[in-house]
């Protein structure tokens, strides 16, 4: 997931997550006042955000960049192949696999506390739902190989 910090522009869904973040004491924030719009309205709220000692224990340093933070939210845990369907014209083959988040941190309990389901973008981190999904291989002289920028590092295995 990723956090903005520093100076923010805001809206009243992003005041509410930050809210959840300030709350698990992850974040703290300092509000700067209204941004002046049209005729007198307002065109949403002006904060100062940042991690606290307790939320950069989350941070991924490598991802953050231009003013966001990118925290860790969950891990995924592998379960299983549930299916393979080759399909030998194309020299490729749909693999089918079952995974679950797991050892999700303060960020990640946040999406659970927003309430919904899948909502939109919204990803909903709980270690109880098993998620099903596909990755298609493609077949070289050396083997199979895995789609361009897709890793299965995230993964760790089940029992870890």
């Amino acid at each position: 997931d990723e956090i903005f910090v520093g100076q923010e522009n805001t809206s009243s869904a992003s005041i509410v997550k930050s809210r959840l973040f300030i709350k698990k004491g992850m974040v703290q924030s300092t509000y700067l006042g209204e941004i002046p719009g049209f005729m007198g309205t307002s065109n949403g709220q002006r904060f100062l955000t940042s991690l606290t000692p307790d939320g950069e224990k989350f941070r991924i340093p490598s991802k953050s960049t231009n003013g966001f933070i990118f925290v860790r939210t969950a891990e995924y845990e592998f379960l299983a192949i549930d299916g393979i369907r080759q399909e030998p014209q194309a020299n490729t083959a749909l693999v089918e696999f079952s995974w679950k988040y797991k050892n999700i941190t303060p960020f990640g309990e946040v999406s659970k506390m927003e309430g919904g389901r899948h909502t939109g973008n919204q990803i909903i981190y709980d270690d109880n739902t098993i998620h099903k999904s596909s990755i298609t291989l493609s077949k070289y002289d050396d083997g199979w190989r895995l789609p361009a920028g897709w890793s299965p590092a995230p993964f760790t295995k089940k029992g870890n």
